[in-house]
């Protein structure tokens, strides 16, 4: 049996409604995946990459498409369509199953301005390997630009031609974002990832220009509930921190090049933030 009533189980967007397409059999068909990624990081070493968060900071981020050979962008940065034209992503990250998969209003309006920023800028969808099955069922113009992130790793891990794996943390930035730009450059950026205020009641602040109405995060709120209700944001900033940490560190041990672009809290990030001269 499962659980799939909002109000008594937190996890059931995950664990439920996400299970059943499982067991229906719905599977990840490989003509999703896009035909250049074979070649994706075959040029790391003399490439450099930003993962950009969705932070009130995202906005006073310097520079354009020029500057990174890969842009990562996540979730509803697309809203943002003067950053995007800056941009021009070539990943959007996503895997959220609240906001992004979910029936909600919101999720709805998310897939759809997905369809138009990718599409627009040819870029590719990077999600967890659970729903990839899922979303390519329901996302035909998807086909040939999905990359599915396996959440199977005990360790931390850059996902491989060989293994699309990756290790689970509930967080875009430090579960696909920072380990896809691992395995793509040696260099990288990372920006938007503001962390949270000491007085913060939320998971933290976003951009304005990243943000949906009212009416449709209240549609969110309506569809999970207990999502909302069980959640401590404290905890789960506090454990983001420590995976920041663990995961800068991880890639500084492989010869990678972090830098923060933009003002954080997160003190990893904070630590590593670029002066004007870099």
């Amino acid at each position: 049996m499962t659980v799939v009533d909002p109000a008594f189980a937190k996890d059931v967007d995950s664990e439920g409604y996400l299970n059943v397409a499982k067991r229906l059999g719905v599977t990840f068909p490989r003509e999703f995946l896009p035909g250049s990624l074979a070649s994706a990081s075959s040029e790391w070493a003399t490439s450099a990459a930003l993962a950009l968060g969705t932070g009130p900071s995202a906005g006073s981020l310097v520079g354009d498409h020029t500057m990174w050979t890969h842009r990562i962008v996540c979730n509803s940065a697309i809203r943002d369509g003067e950053l995007m034209e800056r941009l021009r992503p070539t990943h959007i990250c996503f895997g959220d199953p609240v906001f992004h998969f979910g029936p909600s209003a919101y999720a709805g309006e998310f897939r759809r301005d997905l369809r138009l920023v990718a599409e627009k800028y040819d870029s590719l969808l990077v999600v967890p390997g659970y729903c990839a099955g899922l979303l390519a069922a329901n996302l035909p113009w998807a086909h040939g630009r999905m990359i599915p992130l396996e959440l199977s790793s005990k360790e931390w891990h850059a996902p491989t031609l060989e293994t699309l794996e990756v290790r689970v943390t509930g967080n875009v930035l430090t579960q696909q974002m920072v380990p896809l730009a691992i395995t793509l450059a040696k260099r990288i950026d990372i920006g938007g990832a503001d962390g949270r205020k000491p007085d913060e009641k939320y998971f933290w602040s976003h951009s304005r220009a990243h943000q949906y109405s009212d009416d449709l995060m209240n549609s969110v709120f309506d569809a999970h509930p207990a999502f909302f209700r069980d959640t401590d944001y404290a905890d789960y900033y506090a454990e983001h921190c420590t995976a920041v940490e663990e995961l800068l560190a991880y890639g500084e041990e492989r010869g990678r090049t972090f830098r923060t672009v933009t003002n954080s809290y997160i003190p990893a990030l904070a630590r590593r933030l670029a002066t004007p001269q870099q």
